[in-house]
């Protein structure tokens, strides 16, 4: 499978005239993640909502998940992320189906508050290899239950999984991610493009930042692509010089920020209450 480089190098596309110079005068899109019939509620990003704040769920097994929710739960993020790849990698290719489902069945029960489910494979840096049929079944059973599913957009069969994402009621994230480096603002800004031609209701993307630029670039990007396509935006620079983007806020256009509250999801994640107090303090 070629990786999320070399994807966008063989699939250029062009960067368009509106995308290099956005309307300042434009209308973001608010979008609803979850329902409030249901005992986690729900949560509005986007638009002229508050940046929220998601903290993810890493358990390895289904007996330390119980207790994950719990202790995600009581430091009071917005939404909660299940990561599912570490639970996928620690059994065998046959078992992994019957433990996605119950997994789902056991986090749908018990969290609280909206979820995200996301599948990071080791492509872009997770825990678990899938063949394409694979992610795209297991994102399928998610799908179904979860309020909002991430999917890695340099995957093949990208645009058919935001559709069915979209078919079975929840809500499409699409995601970009690079754990070594920061692209090109060209390069992040063809990401976003595909993103938004998709079809995705939200545009996540995550690099590692080595210098203050990278940083910068990551933001700077992420503002043009709100202001494009009038879509909820997610911006992460990971690493030291990252941290900026993970409270810079509506300032910068970002919808949503990452943080921990038991187990970190990705380098230089800050805490929930370590987050919040950032948002705030930026945001007076």
């Amino acid at each position: 499978m070629l990786n999320a480089r070399s994807f966008i190098l063989l699939n250029p596309m062009p960067v368009e005239v509106d995308m290099l110079n956005p309307c300042d005068d434009f209308i973001p899109t608010e979008v609803t993640i979850g329902h409030a019939s249901t005992p986690r509620g729900m949560l509005k990003i986007g638009g002229g909502a508050p940046t929220a704040v998601i903290s993810p769920l890493m358990s390895a097994s289904l007996e330390s998940l119980t207790s994950e929710i719990a202790d995600v739960a009581g430091a009071q993020p917005d939404l909660i992320e299940w990561r599912v790849d570490p639970l996928l990698a620690s059994v065998q290719a046959s078992e992994r189906e019957g433990l996605l489902r119950t997994g789902l069945k056991l986090v749908m029960d018990q969290s609280p508050l909206p979820l995200l489910a996301t599948i990071r494979t080791a492509t872009e840096g997770g825990l678990v290899d899938l063949s394409d049929a694979q992610y795209a079944d297991f994102l399928a059973i998610l799908s179904t239950f979860a309020d909002a599913v991430d999917l890695e957009i340099c995957r093949p069969g990208a645009f058919d999984i935001v559709e069915e994402i979209h078919e079975a009621g929840s809500i499409a994230v699409a995601s970009h991610h690079d754990f070594a480096r920061t692209p090109s603002a060209v390069d992040i800004d063809r990401v976003f493009a595909l993103m938004a031609k998709a079809g995705a209701d939200v545009l996540k993307v995550a690099y590692m930042t080595h210098r203050p630029e990278d940083a910068l670039r990551i933001m700077d990007a992420q503002v043009r692509a709100s202001r494009t396509y009038a879509l909820p935006v997610i911006g992460i620079g990971m690493g030291e010089f990252g941290a900026i983007t993970r409270i810079c806020g509506q300032t910068f256009a970002n919808a949503a920020t990452f943080a921990s509250a038991s187990s970190s999801s990705a380098p230089g994640q800050l805490s929930v209450g370590e987050t919040r107090r950032g948002l705030v303090t930026l945001q007076r």
